[in-house]
């Protein structure tokens, strides 16, 4: 069964994709048949490729709401900032919807 799956992520065109355990993620669950998504202000469907110069790809953003997700990949690194603390916060809301956090900042349990 293909799973909708999101990442919140640090900028993904500044990755070193030949170290970046997100993106090795990323690849494998693509190679598996799930469909990505990147998470910025809105959902931006996601590729991506293991090539040098062209690793990802983004389609057209649009506003979805995080409970459509199966899975929310929460890799932005620290510093715990304004912005880190808002993604947590919004994780959380949707975790309460039954979305699947992975990497889960805040170490919230069922």
């Amino acid at each position: 069964m293909a799973l909708q799956v999101a990442v919140v992520m640090d900028p993904i065109g500044a990755i070193k994709i030949a170290k970046d355990t997100s993106f090795a993620m990323l690849l494998e669950a693509q190679r598996r048949g799930h469909q990505l998504h990147y998470v910025a202000a809105r959902m931006t469907p996601l590729s991506v490729h293991e090539h040098p110069t062209t690793w990802y790809a983004l389609a057209d953003a649009a506003i979805r709401p995080l409970a459509e997700m199966d899975v929310i990949l929460m890799r932005t690194d620290p510093p715990v900032d304004a912005n880190y603390l808002h993604d947590s916060i919004i994780l959380s809301m949707a975790q309460a919807e039954g979305v699947l956090v992975v990497n889960d900042p805040q170490g919230l349990r069922d």
